[in-house]
């Protein structure tokens, strides 16, 4: 679980504001839908095709490396766990 320190007091105000609960999905689009891994995966492709690379590298194993990755080297080993669970 992250801190609640370290997430964006804006973001969480405006989330409970609007009725989103503690246990609710952390992230939403715009449309208040639950940002799901295919979505992310989509957008992050479109942002990376935007900028003229190509996104045929990117998917969801591996941003789970990478996350598992940074989540260990800065010994966060819950993230850790729940990313290779997965």
């Amino acid at each position: 679980m992250v801190a609640q320190s370290n997430l964006c007091w804006i973001y969480l105000h405006l989330r409970q504001k609007g009725g989103a609960g503690k246990s609710d999905p952390l992230f939403i689009n715009s449309k208040g839908m639950t940002l799901n891994r295919t979505y992310f995966i989509q957008i992050i492709k479109e942002i990376i095709e935007s900028l003229g690379l190509l996104s045929d590298g990117y998917n969801g194993p591996s941003f789970r490396i990478g996350a598992a990755t940074t989540a260990a080297k800065v010994s966060c080993q819950m993230v850790i766990t729940a990313l290779v669970s997965e």
